[in-house]
């Protein structure tokens, strides 16, 4: 990630703080200028150099550069050290926030490197005490082989009519048993209007449970095979989450609208073709 253009200059603290308030017009100005130079550098918050170099970075004679460097240190704006004639100087935001990229970027550095010994498998597994009840070789316990499951049991019984899928403990989807079709209702229309139905449920995010199975097929079987089979497909056909059946006096008023518009349309067109009342001219009748 290459360096930002920019960095966060806080109006509020630069003017409201009492320390940098003390310091003159000059010196907050070369300050300003030294803060840009070591944003440029490394963003580290510090900058290093001689007298004469830091004069220059900062654009002002080395004289007013040394009374800006007391002022800063004496307000306690800046920390400034000299030593050797190398005169170092920090500001303590800018080097918090240095160590906390840092710091963050170590961390990163130690996930990824976690993150790829996992990968690939190289991860040293703590070991664990033998226990007395293994009967294994190696110490550790010895897994059971799954059994296999009973005649007459429940795998596959899900894909059948009226199976509901249940999430199990690995959150796998798995297949458990619902309620059968009664036999009054077990006929090819009616297994695959069900299983639409099912399916419509599905779709809309809104899956059956076992007991809702259990008493939408206890109420279709009250009503027949030819009308649950109605039910379902007017229910699906109309977005439905419920089982609906089609309402008569609605189709019928429906019906009766359309004839009427019918036999409106029908007089309509025996209008326009009517033999005018009044007789034509001679001119026209011949």
């Amino acid at each position: 990630m290459g360096k930002p253009p920019a960095f966060q200059f806080y109006v509020g603290d630069w003017l409201k703080d009492p320390a940098l308030t003390m310091c003159s017009p000059a010196t907050r100005g070369i300050w300003i200028d030294l803060l840009c130079a070591m944003h440029e550098s490394d963003r580290s918050g510090q900058l290093s150099g001689t007298p004469e170099q830091l004069a220059r970075v900062a654009r002002c004679t080395p004289v007013q550069l040394s009374h800006a460097l007391q002022e800063l240190g004496d307000s306690h704006t800046a920390d400034v050290t000299d030593r050797n004639s190398i005169v170092t100087l920090e500001n303590r935001r800018m080097r918090r926030e240095f160590q906390a990229r840092k710091d963050a970027a170590e961390r990163q550095k130690r996930h990824r490197g976690k993150v790829e010994i996992n990968s690939h498998g190289d991860v040293t597994q703590k070991s664990h005490p033998p226990s007395s009840s293994s009967s294994s070789p190696s110490g550790r316990k010895a897994k059971t082989p799954p059994s296999p499951p009973a005649a007459g049991g429940n795998r596959g019984v899900g894909k059948k009519l009226g199976g509901v899928p249940e999430k199990n403990g690995r959150g796998r989807t798995a297949d458990l048993p619902g309620p059968a079709i009664p036999g009054s209702l077990d006929t090819p229309e009616f297994r695959a209007a069900w299983q639409e139905w099912l399916t419509h449920r599905k779709e809309k995010r809104q899956k059956l449970t076992p007991t809702a199975i259990k008493r939408q097929l206890a109420t279709l079987e009250k009503m027949g095979v030819k009308r649950a089979t109605a039910a379902i497909e007017h229910s699906v056909a109309n977005g439905y989450t419920g089982i609906f059946e089609p309402d008569p006096a609605k189709q019928s008023t429906g019906r009766a609208r359309t004839d009427q518009a019918a036999r409106r349309r029908a007089e309509k067109r025996g209008r326009d073709f009517e033999e005018p009342d009044t007789p034509l001219p001679e001119a026209f009748a011949r």
